[in-house]
């Protein structure tokens, strides 16, 4: 029994000073830090590089479509970012790779577009816009946008070298619709009402970017076309013919299959025209 107790006794005292021990923070190595600084700079410039090329193939294929659209907009051809714009693990890497901060900037213009006419610069704070300034918070700034592409004329007012400097665009038609990039090895284009998301494994398999804006042709053949309307009314009315019985599923994909196959031909024939 003595024995048990001391062994007790000893194993208790190699616990307590384990226990109350206060733990101590390991500092994170500054090479670790400026690593990851470094990979974070590198991802926006892929991501960016990519959304750069996507936008400059879209914008004559958008201008083109315009005679074919029942509704249009203006394109003016520039990229406007914020600090804020960007998820906050990202916000250190944006202000080093654009120097953004909490005012937005230029940060691409499409070559021959109204803005590089109009003489805007990469790197410019936009102050406003037709007198309005320019909300540094991403949903807010979309909202603002989609009231600014429907006019023609846009006076901006940007500062540079520490002087503010007012511009006048004049937009050319375009269809208003959001180009954007999908992080996603996968291939894939698609098209919803009023926008075209690209995965960035169809941008690598593109050799050129005539064969980009042949891809952004089709969805936008889709959207011009009102396929996905289509679509919406001819599952509803297949789905309608089951109104007595379970609906059959496998039925239904089936009777959709050519009316999707005939969609895709017509965004084939529109999307060469364009």
């Amino acid at each position: 029994m003595p024995g048990v107790l001391i062994r007790f006794i000893l194993l208790l005292l190699l616990i307590l000073p384990t226990a109350c021990a206060k733990r101590v923070e390991q500092p994170v190595d500054s090479e670790v830090l400026e690593e990851k600084h470094r990979q974070e700079c590198m991802a926006i410039r892929n991501r960016d590089g990519m959304l750069f090329r996507l936008l400059e193939a879209a914008y004559p294929v958008l201008v083109a479509g315009a005679a074919m659209s029942e509704h249009n907009g203006y394109s003016y051809g520039f990229t406007i970012d914020s600090r804020s714009f960007y998820k906050e693990e990202f916000q250190s890497a944006a202000t080093t790779v654009y120097g953004l901060l909490d005012h937005p900037r230029i940060t691409h213009l499409v070559p021959g577009s109204p803005s590089e006419r109009a003489g805007l610069r990469h790197g410019d704070e936009v102050v406003s816009i037709n007198g309005k300034r320019v909300p540094d918070e991403q949903k807010r700034y979309d909202k603002a946008w989609k009231e600014w592409s429907k006019e023609q004329v846009l006076t901006m007012v940007v500062k540079r070298d520490g002087k503010e400097e007012s511009f006048i665009l004049t937009g050319v038609s375009s269809v208003p619709v959001r180009i954007s990039i999908l992080i996603d090895n996968n291939l894939g284009a698609f098209a919803s009402d009023d926008s075209i998301l690209i995965t960035s494994g169809m941008m690598r398999l593109t050799e050129n970017d005539h064969e980009l804006a042949m891809v952004i042709s089709h969805e936008l053949a889709h959207i011009i076309s009102r396929h996905l309307k289509e679509l919406r009314a001819k599952i509803d009315m297949t789905v309608a013919g089951y109104y007595h019985t379970s609906v059959n599923y496998d039925q239904v994909i089936d009777r959709l299959k050519d009316f999707v196959k005939d969609q895709e031909r017509q965004a084939d024939h529109l999307g060469l025209y364009l």
